[in-house]
């Protein structure tokens, strides 16, 4: 087998921008050719309808295209992004280069999260507390405020966000996929949504893709499908949310010298809490260096663009249903009802950054995921 790959940047300039091919036929290997004959590496895996072959677009300015050559062929790219197991927990390594930790287990354990997650320069941007204590000049509010994390305040009337009383639980229930490769490692788990008193509310299959793209900033996908196996579910009206949620180093909280940009150009919480927004970013000094995380809501997602649950003390969170909180008017409801059976998917890009929103150019990167380079097989 032999193809030709025709990738069109068409109007946005491209750097180090990941790239999925369907192929109809089934390959189990791989080897991508750029023209002048120079092996890019890629990634084959088992699609529904045949592969998926990945690589990684170095740079491509916007109007021009460029035409790569597909073989079936065994490739000689390197694993560069890496998963390494731990008990309870999983280490996402970039060339080398520790990146962030899935931790989904353990000792009076609630729900999972990514920690710790580093910048290109190698700063923490998130914050250490809860799970590391005592660390100069941290804050130590919201425990349960945890990194990078998926949750949600009123699941069926279950609090599964916060630590306090009463509180629910996402439980671990197995891996579904735990793969490394050249061009990106993926998790992909299966959870349980719990009640305080264990009875489950419904189902959670997530999937994280960690790609390689180091030098330009961390990248990396999080598709969350929730399944309402134990009869409807409802989402409730509440701020205390968020499908994907982070809690920056506290160094880069506004109060602090940090700062929030939306895609509109609202700055921090004055102007972006509660407002709907394609993307939001929040940079800021992390360990002398400056450096962000940006949010991409996708525009397949439930009320796209979504609102934004950020706060100036390093909260940020996309959260759809708090209508009623965000607009100060309780005959706004935000309510979401999933029916006995059915899924509700959402799906986000986090964008790690060195530098400011500006300085990284979170508008164009946030294209490259929802409207990405034009392929074509030839």
């Amino acid at each position: 087998m032999e193809k030709k790959i025709l990738v069109d940047a068409e109007n946005h300039d491209r750097r180090n921008c990941p790239v999925m091919v369907s192929i109809p036929e089934e390959i189990e290997k791989a080897t991508l050719l750029d023209p002048d004959g120079n092996e890019v590496p890629c990634q084959v895996e088992s699609a529904e309808n045949g592969s998926t072959v990945a690589f990684i677009l170095d740079a491509l300015d916007g109007g021009e295209s460029r035409t790569y050559v597909l073989k079936d062929e065994e490739s000689e790219s390197e694993e560069i992004v890496e998963l390494a197991e731990k008990e309870n927990s999983i280490d996402v390594n970039i060339k080398g280069e520790p990146f962030t930790t899935y931790v989904y287990d353990g000792e009076d354990f609630i729900r999972p999260y990514l920690f710790p997650v580093r910048a290109p320069c190698g700063s923490k941007v998130t914050r250490a507390y809860p799970m590391i204590e005592g660390v100069p000049g941290e804050t130590s509010d919201h425990p349960h405020h945890k990194s990078i994390w998926i949750a949600h305040g009123e699941v069926n009337g279950v609090d599964n966000w916060s630590q306090g009383e009463g509180h629910g639980f996402t439980r671990h229930r197995d891996f579904l996929a735990k793969l490394s490769g050249p061009v990106y490692a993926k998790i992909s788990t299966l959870n349980d949504w719990e009640d305080a008193d264990g009875n489950k509310v419904m189902e959670e299959e997530s999937s994280f893709v960690f790609y390689n793209v180091q030098d330009a900033g961390y990248v990396f996908d999080v598709t969350v499908k929730f399944r309402a196996t134990e009869g409807a579910v409802v989402f409730g009206d509440t701020k205390e949310g968020g499908i994907i949620s982070v809690r920056v180093a506290s160094s880069m909280d506004v109060k602090q010298e940090g700062t929030i940009v939306n895609s509109y150009g609202g700055v921090n919480e004055g102007e972006t809490w509660g407002k709907k927004s394609h993307w939001c970013d929040y940079y800021g000094p992390a360990e002398g260096k400056t450096a962000g995380i940006a949010v991409f809501d996708h525009l397949d997602n439930l009320r796209h663009p979504t609102n934004w649950h950020v706060r100036n003390y390093g909260l940020m969170t996309a959260n759809c249903f708090g209508l009623s909180y965000f607009y100060g008017d309780e005959s706004v409801v935000g309510d979401h009802t999933l029916a006995d059976g059915d899924s509700l998917i959402f799906k986000y890009r986090l964008f790690i950054h060195d530098g400011s929103t500006e300085e990284a150019d979170v508008g164009e990167r946030y294209h490259d995921f929802v409207n990405p380079p034009k392929v074509e097989i030839q």
